[in-house]
């Protein structure tokens, strides 16, 4: 029978000088160990990281001459669609909207108030007069309770 030599397979262990096999003592072992498990964690904290929300603001980027206008949700079906508040000088200085005077764009910066409910409450302005509170915007087509509660602190009359 032939021999087939396997030593390909084993590799060779690695010896000292006097021929006999290094071993490490167990404090090296650990220390290796611990250094591995290091690396894999960190690694895994910076591949599994979600980076998409981080948003960072430069101090510089803040201040401006100009009036500063919140962006607020325009109500559509996914909430995608972003539209500002009209500045300072669109309504009055409390930031709020007054629905009795407030042109179609004007009302479109509203959440949840887009082209079509904005033209209904002109029309509906303009047919019955101007609003009396706040509240009775719901006398408008369209309007109903949840949606006035997104708008009440954003209008008046």
């Amino acid at each position: 029978m032939k021999k087939v030599d396997l030593s390909i397979f084993y590799p060779k262990k690695p010896r000292a000088d006097d021929g006999e096999p290094v071993v490490l003592p167990f404090y090296v072992k650990a220390l290796i160990v611990a250094a591995c498990l290091a690396i894999a964690f960190t690694c895994g904290f910076f591949l599994g990281q979600d980076r998409s929300h981080n948003v960072i603001i430069e101090p510089s980027a803040v201040v401006s001459s100009e009036p500063a206008s919140a962006i607020v949700p325009s109500g559509g079906q996914d909430g995608a669609e972003l539209r500002s508040l009209p500045s300072p000088d669109e309504s009055e200085s409390d930031g709020r909207i007054n629905i009795n005077t407030a042109s179609v764009s004007e009302l479109m910066t509203l959440p949840g108030i887009g082209e079509g409910l904005a033209r209904r409450i002109v029309e509906y302005r303009d047919a019955h007069g101007p609003f009396a509170a706040p509240e009775n915007i719901t006398d408008v087509n369209g309007i109903g309770e949840a949606r006035l509660r997104s708008i009440i602190d954003l209008i008046k009359v």
